[in-house]
């Protein structure tokens, strides 16, 4: 019986002996196919070790972390995630268990994972992974681009410098309209970044004079006015507002000195006026009206650090990477931010409302930065829609559309408003006259384009309630407007046109703000409205266009705005009385 016993123990060595030879032969073939770059055959062979050491031998350690490794490297990132879990669960004082860890963070990274990746990351104690796993974070992070995540993720990791640094690259490398200055201003200070590095005006330092020279930039002998008479008053009443303005402010010890330039609506021609040198002198331009003399200038008042304001222009591209230039108006961006804004203190009744725009890049983004804004604060959309200019018969067709009892199909109370997002005046047109066949009037937001329709009644206009956003809007109703119209008046024997108004509250704001601030006024601008003298207001605190944008309406036939109507809530009609 003894040597039964005997020749047992001595068999089941044997087995021991041979199964770990095995298991040896096992995971060098794997660690070979793994170096080989055939990860689904490696696995299998430290698959096999696991179950032959039933995860208690010399290689299991070893043959799990390439199990998971391998998974990893296949993208099978379920599998790797699991089988880097049961490592640390069931060897959390494994030598290499830092290895371990850096693999379960690539896996969450890649899973999307993130939170869970940067926590493991923080777990582990050696240095020099710490430094890989501080790369690999930053390699995963730069892909992210929804700030508002970078920003949470900064608020759970407060300590993490990398956060910091990251979302402040984020944010700088926003268009200057998107950039979220105060925010910018906070990681700079909080985590001591280089000031200048995320200062979109370079550490530059304010001048201060006793007299500021400006520059007028516009086609004034263009051939393409010439018998135009319209096209050059509005050109010379540009510009003859601008002069008055000079003329006010100098009564108020205001000090310009004006430059005009004829740019002739041609590239060359404004690009000879830069190289004569006459410009670099100056502390402001204004103009040129045309795009390629505009980006000409723009791009010098860049490089010479001269401020450029085009003061009919709402192109946000124009803004976009030029710390320098300005847009008098709203872009169509800051456009579509204020109408949602207006609608959502205005128009929340019923808070379901419908988006078309036309099939352009403006009017697309204005109506994808309404819905964003909308979505925001809780508005439902309930279409979104592109409206290509061969449909724009049937584009709202189904808006009047009854069934066979005369009902409307979409019910009077189902919408609260629409936001009409194109510069197509047939679009509007449209619009207007599908809205004008329902009895109870859906408000509608859209553009000045609406002036241009000569069709249309402004009555039509009161009784829709329509909304027009409207950047050109001279403000009759203010007491200052009817003192300069009596002054215009009596020295020309004409009535002051919207481009003069335009031209004279251009220079005045400008000119107001230089004389307080500096060349460099944007450097201390409040952050308020300043209200216009012939327009309603003005706002350019960390922002390079005006961040009012004027939406009007017309009740009892003057076009008002918000603050001038005492009721702007909409009432629909009661088609039961």
């Amino acid at each position: 019986m003894k040597k039964f016993f005997l020749l047992l123990i001595f068999c089941f060595a044997t087995l021991n002996i041979f199964a770990q030879e095995s298991a040896k032969l096992r995971y060098e073939n794997g660690k070979s196919l793994f170096r080989e770059g055939r990860y689904a055959l490696a696995r299998e062979n430290f698959e096999t070790v696991l179950e032959t050491e039933n995860y208690g031998g010399a290689y299991a350690e070893l043959a799990s972390y390439y199990y998971a490794l391998s998974s990893l490297r296949l993208g099978e990132l379920d599998r790797a995630k699991s089988m880097y879990l049961q490592i640390l669960n069931k060897y959390p004082d494994w030598p290499y268990i830092d290895e371990v860890k850096y693999g379960l963070a690539d896996a969450y990274f890649q899973s999307g994972n993130i939170f869970e990746a940067v926590e493991m990351l923080k777990s582990i104690e050696n240095k020099n992974l710490r430094e890989e796993g501080r790369n690999m974070k930053m390699y995963y992070l730069l892909a992210v681009s929804d700030l508002s995540y970078l920003t949470e993720l900064l608020q759970k990791y407060p300590k993490d410098k990398d956060l910091a640094i990251l979302l402040a690259e984020r944010s700088y490398l926003q268009p200057l309209y998107e950039q979220d200055r105060n925010l910018l201003d906070f990681l700079v200070k909080e985590y001591d970044l280089d000031a200048e590095r995320y200062n979109a005006l370079g550490g530059l330092r304010n001048i201060k004079k006793d007299e500021y020279d400006v520059a007028v930039m516009l086609p004034f002998q263009s051939d393409r006015f010439r018998g135009a008479k319209t096209k050059k008053n509005f050109v010379m009443d540009l510009y003859e507002g601008i002069k008055i303005a000079i003329d006010s402010l100098e009564r108020n010890g205001v000090n310009i000195k004006l430059f005009a330039f004829d740019t002739k609506v041609d590239s060359l021609h404004t690009a000879k006026i830069i190289e004569s040198g006459d410009l670099d002198r100056m502390d402001l331009i204004i103009g040129p009206l045309y795009e390629g003399p505009f980006k000409a200038v723009s791009q010098f008042g860049f490089d010479k650090k001269i401020n450029v304001i085009h003061p009919l222009s709402d192109k946000v591209e124009y803004i976009t990477e030029n710390p320098f230039s300005y847009l008098l108006k709203s872009s169509y961006v800051t456009q579509a931010m204020n109408a949602a804004n207006y609608a959502a203190q205005n128009l929340n009744r019923n808070k379901n409302y419908m988006i078309f725009y036309s099939d352009n890049n403006r009017d697309s983004l204005m109506a994808a930065t309404y819905r964003k804004y909308l979505v925001d604060e809780g508005f439902t959309n309930l279409i979104f829609r592109k409206v290509e200019v061969d449909e724009i018969q049937e584009s709202m067709d189904f808006l009047a559309k009854m069934n066979d009892d005369r009902v409307f199909k979409v019910a009077e109370d189902s919408v609260g408003h629409i936001f009409l997002a194109t510069h197509d005046k047939r679009l509007i047109a449209k619009a207007l006259s599908t809205l004008d066949i329902r009895d109870e009037k859906i408000p509608m937001i859209t553009t000045d384009e609406i002036f241009d329709i000569s069709t249309l009644s402004y009555d039509q206009v009161e009784r829709l309630g329509v909304r027009i956003i409207s950047t050109d809007y001279v403000d009759r109703e203010n007491g200052t407007f009817d003192s300069f119209r009596r002054f215009y008046i009596g020295k020309t024997g004409t009535l002051p046109s919207k481009y003069l108004c335009l031209g004279f509250d251009l220079m005045y704001y400008f000119g107001t703000q230089m004389e307080n601030n500096g060349k460099y006024f944007q450097l201390e601008i409040d952050d308020q409205y300043f209200e216009g003298q012939l327009t309603p207001a003005y706002n350019f605190f960390q922002s390079n266009d005006n961040r009012y944008t004027p939406i009007i309406q017309f009740v009892d036939a003057k076009l008002l705005l918000p603050d001038q109507i005492e009721d702007l809530k909409y009432e629909p009609i009661n088609r039961d009385k």
